[in-house]
């Protein structure tokens, strides 16, 4: 794999070089000597930073020091890319990433310098998301750049021991690394990019799943709730409902038939949906469902007291003392002889059903 790679990069050289060795002179003439300029004072201010101890020194040399300090970065930036890549499905962060982790694989010290721009970019894009948490993001840049700040000084430090012929002197091609870099990271990249595709198409089918799970759900138990639920009430009052659920399965037909053959495909129905609703909820479900009928025995009481006083309904003022007119039995019968024109009011259970 390596040598069809070395081969490759053989090749796009050929085609590179003639367009660096054009741009080479001005490059040599305009950025070189204002490159120079900026180093030496960028170098000045760090001094303090990269002066070395005698203990440092041996380990640069005894330990191999520096090659544990590149494996760290390496390492951070491979974990920043696959996490970035993981919370916001983009392959981007893996390009540059493996581009970056070969730079300093290969001795470059402004790869320490570019990583440590490319960590702090992708921790404050993902800052303030939902699926991370801020601070273990801002304890994570702090690690990378304090490890990216000591590869930097222990790699300047083994270029400063080569230049004084105290190390042996690593070979270096710019262009060739460069280059080498670029395959290494697009062939990393479309990989990525690949099964981050995939990755998201499954989770988009994933999510589709759901919001129609919800949705089944949502509906289930309004037709659970008309079928099942109010009858279940009124029989714990005394009374059978008799025409109620016949009424609202025949108005809602189409719906409840649908609803119906999805809870099948799921290996349920709608009564069991209602009794898993009736152990969830208990309680809660039984005065939900006590309240819609006794907003019914109510309407009921007062229009039969306002018949009764020759007024409208309107200005018959609710005492607690009406409540003995008519039994929570009594309104269960008046909630099925009512059947029809309660399936036919505009309520918004009632319309979500009817448009399912």
């Amino acid at each position: 794999m390596v040598k069809k790679i070395d081969g490759l990069v053989s090749v796009v050289s050929k085609f590179v070089s003639p367009a660096i060795s054009k741009v080479l002179p001005f490059y040599k003439k305009k950025i070189l000597p204002k490159q120079k300029i900026w180093s030496s004072a960028f170098m000045q201010k760090l001094s303090p930073f990269l002066k070395l101890s005698v203990s440092d020194r041996k380990k640069i040399f005894e330990q191999n020091f520096v090659a544990k300090f590149r494996t760290a970065a390496i390492t951070i930036c491979l974990f920043q890319a696959l996490f970035s890549a993981v919370i916001s499905y983009s392959s981007a962060v893996i390009f540059g990433a493996v581009f970056l982790s070969y730079l300093i694989f290969r001795g470059y010290r402004v790869s320490y310098i570019l990583a440590a721009f490319f960590i702090a970019v992708s921790v404050f894009s993902l800052l303030g998301g939902e699926a991370v948490n801020s601070l273990l993001l801002i304890l994570w840049l702090v690690l990378g750049l304090v490890t990216f700040a000591f590869a930097f000084k222990y790699e300047n430090a083994r270029i400063g021991l080569e230049n004084s012929f105290e190390l042996k002197r690593s070979q270096y091609s710019l262009q060739t690394d460069v280059i080498s870099a670029v395959i290494y990271a697009f062939a990393l990249w479309l990989v990525a990019f690949i099964i981050i595709l995939f990755v998201s198409l499954f989770a988009t089918q994933n999510n589709d799943i759901t919001e129609n799970s919800e949705e089944l759900n949502a509906v289930a138990g309004i037709a659970a709730r008309h079928i099942y639920g109010y009858a279940d009430y009124c029989k714990s009052q005394g009374y059978e409902l008799k025409r109620y659920p016949e009424v609202f399965a025949k108005k809602f037909e189409p719906a409840v038939m649908k609803i119906q053959s999805q809870l099948t495909a799921r290996e349920s129905s709608l009564s069991e949906f209602y009794d898993h609703a009736k152990r969830a909820f208990g309680k809660r479900l039984f005065d939900s469902l006590a309240a819609d009928i006794d907003e019914v025995r109510k309407q009921a009481i007062i229009e039969a007291i306002a018949l009764k006083n020759n007024i409208s309904a309107s200005q018959v003022v609710w005492s607690d003392e009406y409540n003995k007119e008519i039994s929570p039995e009594e309104g269960c019968v008046i909630f099925d002889e009512m059947a029809d024109s309660i399936v036919s009011s505009s309520s918004a259970d009632l319309q979500k059903l009817k448009n399912y």
